[in-house]
């Protein structure tokens, strides 16, 4: 009976031997399934936005950049509510940062700095220049320097080229910081 159970209890401890031995493997292989589990609900949620709103992305990209080229302010409230509303729809979490971070300065700082006739015009611009790069990683994946954008449309941009730099060096670490 001894005999017995002790072979008993030497299968149990060999069982546990494996199974703790195997224990690092499995855990692994769980935490590979999860993140693959993830990342797979994060594609289909990302495909079915692109499938829905591929079409919509494309119009609001193409609405910022008119406001960006044209460098005309939108003077009709609705159709900025709307764009703004479309925005939110459609855009990933860093455009809406950039959104927020954009209006907010519309709301406050830009009053300020146009009664010191200062860097409104331009700070809004390269606001606006971040959101159409965001948008178009969004749309497209490419990724543009804000930048790039303003040396599209702004002439003289090289005699103030420093001061773009500093503007896109605050609002980068704004946008950090959100």
């Amino acid at each position: 009976m001894t005999n017995f159970l002790g072979w008993l209890i030497s299968g149990l401890l060999f069982l546990i031997v494996i199974f703790i031995n195997r224990l690092p493997y499995m855990l692994e292989n769980r935490i590979l399934q999860d993140q693959k589990t993830r990342d797979s609900h994060e594609i289909q949620i990302e495909s079915y936005f692109k499938e829905l709103g591929g079409k919509e992305q494309k119009e609001v990209l193409e609405e910022w950049s008119k406001i960006l080229i044209y460098m005309e302010p939108v003077s009709d409230v609705n159709k900025l509510n709307k764009l703004i509303h479309k925005t939110v729809i459609y855009g990933s979490v860093k455009t809406i940062n950039i959104l927020s971070l954009m209006t907010q300065y519309t709301y406050t700082d830009m009053k300020t700095d146009l009664e010191r006739e200062s860097k409104s015009n331009s700070k809004f611009m390269i606001y606006v220049a971040f959101l159409c790069c965001s948008l178009k990683q969004d749309f497209s994946g490419q990724q543009i320097d804000p930048l790039t954008l303003l040396k599209v449309k702004i002439s003289d941009i090289k005699e103030s080229e420093n001061e773009y730099m500093i503007l896109i060096g605050e609002i980068e670490e704004e946008i950090d910081n959100v």
